[in-house]
């Protein structure tokens, strides 16, 4: 299959296109197509990209590898919901992986989630990359543009559960927010809170 055929490939069209791969698919061949895709993400041609990556996952029947490097790409072109689908399954299959890639899978997961307003959920998965392993989760945070915006994510999950006497996930949430800015007043009048309203329940 020639390059000018598979760069306007979209997901569903690669469905279609797999017979072509040739039955039981070989990893020389997804391998082959994730390397084209690369270079055309080294050319800024993302959008192209896309067909060479989603061969890639179909012939080495969803290899993680495969699945993240579509996932990054798609997060690129903010199809944020179509990167968070392919990383949940990348994330189902972490057993072999190392810890900065779980922690750098984790803070995807995240910073994606953000992008879709789903703030609860993308703080649960920052907490799970910092629990994981917090200096190589603050690097990948510190890389990401959009710190502020996090900072305030953890404040209103942590509000919330407040609110809702879900003092353990409030507490998680102050706590792990106060990691990540740690000069957060709001932050701290929260903890401060906590401490004495819910000084009966065990948070921390």
């Amino acid at each position: 299959m020639r390059r000018s055929q598979v760069e306007g490939i979209t997901l569903p069209d690669c469905h279609h296109l797999f017979f072509l791969l040739r039955p039981p698919p070989h990893p020389w061949n997804a391998k082959v197509a994730a390397k084209e895709g690369n270079v055309l993400v080294k050319e800024d041609c993302h959008g192209k990209a896309i067909g060479y990556y989603s061969l890639a996952v179909l012939a080495s029947n969803s290899n993680p590898r495969y699945l993240r490097q579509r996932a990054s790409c798609l997060g690129h072109l903010k199809d944020y919901r179509r990167a968070l689908k392919d990383m949940d399954k990348v994330v189902r299959n972490h057993g072999a992986n190392g810890l900065r890639t779980k922690v750098e899978d984790f803070c995807s997961q995240g910073h994606w989630l953000l992008a879709v307003y789903e703030e609860k959920e993308a703080v649960k998965q920052y907490i799970r990359a910092l629990q994981l392993e917090q200096t190589l989760a603050l690097t990948s945070i510190a890389a990401s543009p959009n710190r502020d915006a996090l900072s305030k994510a953890f404040l209103r999950t942590a509000q919330s559960c407040f609110e809702m006497s879900l003092f353990e996930e409030a507490w998680a949430a102050t706590e792990y927010g106060l990691v990540i800015d740690p000069n957060s007043n709001d932050l701290k009048k929260l903890r401060t809170r906590l401490k004495r309203e819910a000084s009966g329940c065990r948070v921390h």
